[in-house]
């Protein structure tokens, strides 16, 4: 018999740092159609607090939010943990580091559909 954490239908953890309570709840009822858990929060100190509380599967982070960038808190995450997916949601176009790129971008006004395949994309490698 497998682990549960091996099973195909493992709902995957995502944590959301987004400063806009709607962008917020949007994001959890796409999410929740595709069976995932998720947390919110609505900055980076209140997203250290949730990393150090449960180690997600993915972040979807947003990239201005009032106590810094979403870009510049990738090296954060993955010095947590490599394997946590960054999924780095922005309305304008960025400047990338030279390094701790995002896995994935998703630009605003947010698309259902891909959010739905980047899931599926993570699904695949968790």
């Amino acid at each position: 018999m497998k682990a549960s954490n091996q099973h195909p239908h493992h709902p995957l953890n995502i944590l959301i740092v987004d400063d806009d309570s709607t962008t917020c709840q949007l994001l959890e009822l796409i999410l929740k159609q595709k069976n995932c858990c998720t947390k919110s929060a609505y900055n980076l100190t209140e997203a250290r607090i949730k990393l150090q509380e449960q180690l997600p599967d993915a972040v979807f982070l947003d990239n201005q939010l009032p106590d810094g960038r979403g870009i510049e808190f990738i090296q954060y995450i993955k010095q947590i943990n490599p394997s946590i997916k960054v999924i780095l949601v922005t309305g304008a176009e960025i400047l990338l580091p030279d390094k701790n790129y995002p896995d994935y971008f998703l630009e605003k006004p947010l698309s259902k559909s891909l959010i739905f395949k980047i899931v599926d994309s993570i699904s695949e490698s968790v």
